[in-house]
């Protein structure tokens, strides 16, 4: 699959199923990983929240607004992150996540929504922390998705170059792809109009958020 990009595309089966299968163990087994944050951490994470106006006692829905430079596509384009916010805000408590390449997006995001940012210089255990404030995570396949999934919090993931069948969400949550042909590309820059992200419904993924969270 690493060498082949049909197969890439022609691929159903999880990460986890794959490997489970290739050991000779029941793949129908569901293993999610896992990730332990110290109390000092927690604390951090909820100090940071509070601060920011947030409460830790009401529902916080983390935005992660980044996918890493490698597969730039694989987040959400800005106006549909301008306009998930604002949809999100009107109902829920909403954070910016990121990181370090998210520093002008996240400030920007941030003044034109007023909805606070996290910050985006924080180690990878102190951002573990952060996630660890949110009852839902809405991200591209990037980091926050599996530190989200490791400590069990409700997930949306958008995919776009890369697989939405390789990344099992344990019944945690949804995943929004477009029904593009070139969608799991693998391509690091795409030169179409509309872009597969761009083809992802906003509404849908807002719909999305308040099922999880007013569900049981």
């Amino acid at each position: 699959m690493g060498l082949n990009d049909r197969l890439k595309k022609e691929n159903r089966k999880s990460y986890q199923q794959i490997l489970l299968e290739l050991c000779g163990l029941p793949a129908a087994r569901l293993h999610p990983p896992q990730y332990y944050i110290t109390e000092e951490e927690n604390r951090c994470g909820r100090d940071l929240v509070v601060n920011l106006g947030l409460d830790p006692a009401r529902p916080v829905i983390g935005v992660n607004t980044g996918s890493g430079s490698r597969w730039k596509m694989k987040s959400l384009p800005f106006d549909g992150l301008k306009s998930l916010i604002e949809k999100l805000a009107a109902t829920f408590q909403v954070l910016l996540l990121g990181g370090p390449e998210e520093v002008d997006k996240n400030a920007r995001l941030s003044r034109l929504t007023g909805v606070p940012d996290s910050g985006c210089s924080h180690s990878l255990r102190e951002f573990a922390g952060i996630v660890s404030q949110c009852r839902l995570v809405i991200t591209g396949d990037t980091l926050a998705l599996h530190l989200a999934l490791a400590q069990r919090k409700l997930v949306i993931a958008v995919f776009g170059p890369t697989s939405a069948h390789e990344i099992d969400l344990f019944q945690r949550g949804e995943k929004f792809s477009s029904a593009t042909e070139c969608r799991c590309c693998y391509l690091s820059s795409c030169d179409r109009s509309p872009t597969c992200m761009e083809l992802i419904s906003v509404d849908d993924i807002v719909h999305a958020a308040e099922r999880l969270l007013t569900s049981p």
